[in-house]
């Protein structure tokens, strides 16, 4: 199960990295930032842009607007919310084990 984790976060952060790297190329292009270019520069796939929450804020905090503002909020509070709840998983896991230690 660990193992799963570590690899899900390893491709998470190659994931990040990519349209970090992709949104400052295109920044310095010039061109628009929207996810079929980062998918394009990136090599990432708009399905994976899409259910990437923390991709997702990334590229709606680039683009311009009041919906795409919201956007960038509900992208921000999803990605926000797996983290917490990877937390409470983590924390859950360690009460188990404690209590099965004692």
């Amino acid at each position: 199960m660990e193992a799963s984790r570590d690899w899900q976060s390893q491709k998470r952060d190659g994931v990040i990295t990519a349209v970090r790297a992709a949104i400052a190329k295109l920044e310095k292009q010039g061109a628009a930032i929207n996810f079929r270019s980062v998918s394009q520069i990136s090599g990432v796939s708009r399905k994976t842009l899409y259910a990437a929450s923390e991709a997702k804020a990334l590229i709606a905090s680039c683009r311009s607007g009041g919906e795409t503002d919201l956007f960038a909020k509900v992208a921000e509070l999803e990605a926000e919310n797996k983290r917490l709840k990877e937390i409470l998983r983590a924390v859950r896991v360690r009460i188990r084990s404690l209590e099965l230690d004692s």
